[in-house]
């Protein structure tokens, strides 16, 4: 099947996930396919049978993504080179690394992309990230790696 959605756009970066899909064209996020847990960004639980924008995006210049089962990340670096991680979708196994303010429940989901801070003694400066499944792996650039989700050895936010 043709998308004639990116028709006169230039793709820089394309990822598919289990049932969803994201790329980005002329600088700007588009996301399609299976939206249960939020992982295409949009706001809503609905699914998208054609690549629509996230808006949230529109101002960020995108260098990374990452789809997983039913979660998305997203990688931004800034005219200082500086990144931030944006996740959304899915969270139940804690592949999204939010939770509540108050620690008292898990946050099982997240239908607009939400920024994620590592631990404090993380550098704030990522350069890869992945995912499969449930689990995410980021390395810094100081070649730390970090992982949460289902790992074993994963980060408890």
């Amino acid at each position: 099947m043709l998308l004639t959605s990116f028709d006169n756009k230039h793709i820089t970066h394309f990822e598919c996930g289990q049932y969803h899909n994201a790329a980005v064209a002329n600088g700007q996020l588009y996301t399609w396919g299976w939206g249960v847990f939020g992982q295409l960004g949009n706001g809503t639980i609905e699914n998208s049978f054609l690549p629509e924008v996230v808006n949230f995006f529109d101002d960020k210049k995108i260098s990374q993504l990452a789809l997983g089962h039913n979660h998305t990340m997203v990688l931004c670096v800034d005219k200082n080179e500086l990144t931030s991680l944006y996740v959304f979708g899915s969270n139940h196994f804690g592949q999204l690394g939010i939770n509540d303010p108050f620690g008292e429940h898990m946050v099982n989901k997240s239908l607009v992309p939400v920024k994620l801070y590592l631990p404090s003694n993380a550098d704030l400066n990522i350069t890869m990230i992945n995912t499969k499944f449930f689990s995410n792996l980021v390395v810094d650039k100081k070649n730390n790696l970090y992982t949460w989700g289902t790992s074993p050895h994963a980060l408890h936010f």
